[in-house]
């Protein structure tokens, strides 16, 4: 029997939310830093992983900025008039 598609969705919701959750764990919340590989910081730029990510840590982010995140080449992005995200030799950090 083949599944529908409300329930191939919510096992993608699934899927990302263990992402997230996974990519959370390396993160400090008191230093606002995270040590990642080069496949976590390209997976963080999905604007799905990502939006997730930063719902989780209380910043609220746009859909445009969150595009655009996801694009990124230089190492700081504003993400919104509180925050902004600083990703250098595979460490992110999130100033305030």
């Amino acid at each position: 029997m083949s599944k529908g598609l409300k329930d191939k969705l919510e096992e993608s919701n699934i899927i990302l939310e263990l992402l997230v959750d996974n990519l959370l764990l390396k993160y400090d919340s008191i230093t606002c830093k995270g040590i990642y590989t080069n496949n976590e910081i390209k997976t963080l730029k999905y604007v799905s992983i990502s939006s997730i990510f930063f719902k989780k840590l209380g910043i609220k982010v746009s859909y445009k900025t969150l595009k655009d995140f996801s694009k990124i080449k230089q190492q700081r992005f504003i993400l919104n008039k509180n925050y902004s995200i600083i990703i250098k030799n595979n460490i992110l950090i999130i100033l305030k």
